[in-house]
């Protein structure tokens, strides 16, 4: 049977999950462009500043209802039905933003695409570590994550060049051809075993890994769904009594802290706003936002094949020193600044720092979360603790977002780029101590890796 064949299935499902990412990378970097317009002169739909900071943290707020509703669907309907049903309320949000004559507009719609956000992150991980094949799963899942900071590039562009109503078109029909593709993709072998539909199982293991050993890979996915399977909600809890169960769910927990800590919440809604307020005149901010962005992109796309060869651990270690040695210079930067000393580096020292750290942070900390949240959990308990882990990431995104400025205003730009610093160095140690390689490694025996240690 061709290569081909047995890939392509894959490839399609991962690239469902790139478009979601996409959208999830257009809304998080949204609030760059459209605040700094919303709040300027001759706005189009006038803010204060207030106002704007709850537009932008809205969306982590609306990413917890999302975390828990995504989790529910997936016990009862599966990851693959759940993906799809995503589409909604993202769809809901651009329709809202279109319609917008009122903060109140904006307000529901961000709520909205962040419930689509929470359950993005419940879900399509979920899924693809359920239908890919093991020693090509950290590609596919870090293939998907590319669309990050592909719709990061995307927010900067649109936010250049198109009103709000169009962009917002835009972006609804890129969730469109989504749908479709999600239509089509066969339910995971692993849901369809858990309902019973032996048959159906069959049928989508032969689609999506195009293999001459159906019966042997059903009766893998058999003896593991039923493995580790329970009837009641209240047998589901009892499983993070077991210490592989709460490891894993505390593994996944850290990775997404450290993610949202990062600072990537704070730089992705005010890039524009800290490279005006280094002094930094190389490049105009706007564009220069738009360059940083688009360099994660390729970054991304470079590192889609490393993951299987160079492991999770280390590349997040990598991603976490060179995050956190961009943000410790563009504290230093700001501390320079603070104190009128000027140098022949105070111009580019800035754009440097974003470019560093933006690079840095795709290489590992942007995608490593989802693809050890993808391999990590158990059947029994994937809903409740993927549920754990989106709503500390919800929470700690919110937070993040919306104390930036406060804390600005506070003790400076210096010491809060300081503080971002501090967290990523603390990655690292975590990582090397406590994070099991994966790569490679059948669901079955990460799960029996987890239980020896």
């Amino acid at each position: 049977m061709s290569r081909f064949r047995k890939l392509y299935p894959q490839a399609l499902a991962a690239i469902a999950g790139g478009i979601l990412t996409t959208e999830v990378g257009i809304m998080c970097a949204w609030s760059s462009p459209y605040i700094a317009q919303l709040i300027g002169d001759n706005s189009p739909l006038p803010l204060t500043k207030e106002q704007a900071s709850w537009v932008a943290s809205l969306l982590y707020l609306g990413r917890f209802i999302g975390a828990v509703l995504g989790s529910i669907l997936v016990s009862y309907m599966g990851s693959k039905k759940t993906t799809f049903l995503t589409a909604f309320p993202i769809s809901i949000g651009w329709i809202l933003i279109m319609m917008a004559t009122s903060p109140t507009w904006l307000y529901f719609a961000r709520v909205s695409l962040g419930i689509g956000f929470g359950c993005v992150y419940s879900c399509f991980t979920l899924f693809l570590g359920e239908v890919a094949m093991p020693e090509i799963r950290g590609c596919l899942v870090s293939f998907a994550c590319i669309g990050a900071p592909l719709g990061n590039y995307l927010a900067s562009l649109t936010g250049a060049r198109m009103s709000l109503k169009t962009s917002s078109q835009t972006y609804l029909g890129i969730c469109i051809v989504f749908m479709i593709i999600a239509f089509i993709l066969p339910d995971s072998p692993h849901h369809l075993v858990k309902m019973g539909n032996l048959d159906s199982a069959k049928k989508s293991i032969e689609w999506y890994q195009g293999t001459d050993k159906v019966e042997k890979e059903l009766e893998d996915v058999t003896n593991f769904v039923r493995s580790t399977t329970v009837s009641s909600f209240s047998e589901r809890l009892a499983e993070f009594k077991l210490y592989h169960v709460r490891r894993a769910t505390i593994l996944v927990v850290m990775l997404y802290a450290f993610m949202q800590l990062s600072g990537l919440n704070s730089l992705l809604v005010y890039m524009e706003t800290i490279l005006q307020n280094s002094g930094s005149n190389i490049i105009e901010p706007s564009s220069a936002v738009s360059w940083v962005l688009l360099s994660g992109v390729f970054v991304s796309a470079g590192c889609v094949g490393l993951y299987d060869k160079c492991g999770r651990r280390l590349l997040f270690i990598v991603s976490s020193l060179g995050s956190g040695l961009a943000l410790a210079l563009l504290g230093t930067h700001f501390a320079l600044k603070n104190s009128n000393i000027d140098w022949w580096g105070s111009q580019w020292l800035p754009l440097i720092s974003l470019f560093l750290f933006n690079n840095a942070f795709v290489v590992g900390l942007g995608s490593i979360p989802s693809i050890v949240s993808s391999e990590v959990y158990a059947t029994n308990v994937k809903p409740i603790a993927a549920c754990v882990a989106n709503l500390t990431a919800s929470g700690t995104g919110f937070l993040a977002t919306k104390a930036y400025q406060p804390l600005v205003d506070l003790v400076g730009e210096s010491y809060v780029f300081y503080g971002h610093a501090v967290i990523l160095m603390l990655a690292m140690p975590y990582a090397l101590l406590y994070m099991p390689e994966t790569k490679g490694k059948s669901l079955q025996q990460i799960q029996d890796d987890l239980i020896r240690k």
